[in-house]
C-alpha cells in the first residue's frame, strides 16, 4: 500500500534558524511576540490572531516547556 503525505506549504517557505539556547533566541528576536504552547495553557493557539514576527514555542513532548518560562 502506497502512503501519501501532506506537507503544509508554509513550512516549506520558512527560513529555519538555530540558536545557542533560549537566551540567544530571545536576544536575537527581541521585537517579537512569543506564544508558549502548553497543555496547561488557559487558551488555545487557535484563538490568537497571529502577526509577522510572532513565535510559537514548544517544549519537549515528555516534559513540556520549562516552568520558569511559563511564569
Amino acid at each position: 500500500m502506497e502512503r501519501t503525505y501532506k506537507v503544509t506549504s508554509y513550512l516549506l517557505d520558512r527560513n529555519i534558524q538555530y540558536y545557542e539556547g533560549l537566551d540567544d533566541f530571545f536576544e536575537k528576536n527581541s521585537g517579537g511576540r512569543f506564544f508558549y504552547l502548553s497543555s496547561k495553557a488557559p487558551a488555545s493557539y487557535t484563538e490568537v490572531e497571529y502577526k509577522d514576527n510572532d513565535f510559537l514555542l514548544f517544549g519537549k513532548e515528555t516534559k513540556g516547556l520549562p516552568e520558569d518560562l511559563l511564569k
